[in-house]
């Protein structure tokens, strides 16, 4: 499914949501949602709904978006039972109406072009104009986007230089089994131990661990691969 596709389904997914509930529209502050009933909410409409999200949503991107993880958590809020972990709503319409308001940010963000397909980036070859998407999302504070897309390029670069050294990996090797193969043979170890942060980092970044890197690190990791690229591929380039 093509990102125009995507963003046509939750289009129309989104506008679904007035048939479910009739009392999301009717709310436009946090702090009335106590008013929020289900005296007119739809079950049966709001099961076949989030059973499609959850098949739309786990498709893009094999589910590792921050969207979909956001989207998760709302799941069963609407319950509300003292005894589940973590907040729970006054009713099935505010969980209905977080939700909603998650697929709108994913819609928003693919119309936008702040979302991306890492396995279309790990097969890219124009990784420059991938740096350059990933400088204007640091600079306009998209820290965790960046921090994916830069680990992309790191994993495109890797397989270069292995090319570039004649060293044979597999397909499905990712940036540490790569950096082990390039170790002593295409660079120090003091190189191969910040590649392995950064790929610690660009896997916290993948899999919605957001508060265990900052912003500045990810601003140190682009500027250190864009240099990294320049010593490996580009100077004295084969």
């Amino acid at each position: 499914m093509n990102k125009e596709k995507i963003i046509a389904e939750l289009q129309r997914i989104i506008d679904e949501v007035a048939q479910i509930s009739t009392t999301l529209d009717t709310i436009k502050e946090i702090g009335r949602f106590g008013k929020m009933t289900d005296d007119n909410f739809d079950f049966e409409k709001y099961i076949i709904w989030d059973t499609r999200c959850h098949n739309l949503l786990s498709r893009i991107m094999s589910g590792e978006t921050i969207h979909y993880k956001r989207f998760k958590e709302e799941d069963n809020r609407g319950f509300a039972k003292p005894s589940r972990k973590g907040r729970g709503y006054f009713s099935h319409s505010v969980e209905l109406y977080y939700k909603r308001a998650i697929l709108i940010a994913l819609r928003d963000d693919l119309v936008n072009d702040v979302f991306f397909d890492e396995k279309l980036l790990l097969t890219a070859e124009n990784y420059q104009e991938i740096l350059q998407q990933a400088e204007m999302l640091i600079k306009n504070d998209y820290k965790d986007p960046a921090a994916v897309l830069i680990g992309a390029v790191l994993e495109v670069s890797l397989r270069k230089i292995c090319t570039k050294h004649r060293i044979e990996y597999r397909q499905k090797d990712t940036i540490n089994p790569l950096n082990n193969l390039l170790k002593e043979k295409a660079y120090n170890s003091l190189t191969h131990k910040q590649i392995i942060t950064w790929a610690d980092l660009r896997n916290n970044a993948a899999h919605g661990h957001f508060d265990r890197y900052s912003a500045s690190e990810v601003k140190m990791m682009y500027g250190w691969i864009v240099k990294f690229i320049e010593d490996q591929l580009h100077k004295n380039a084969v």
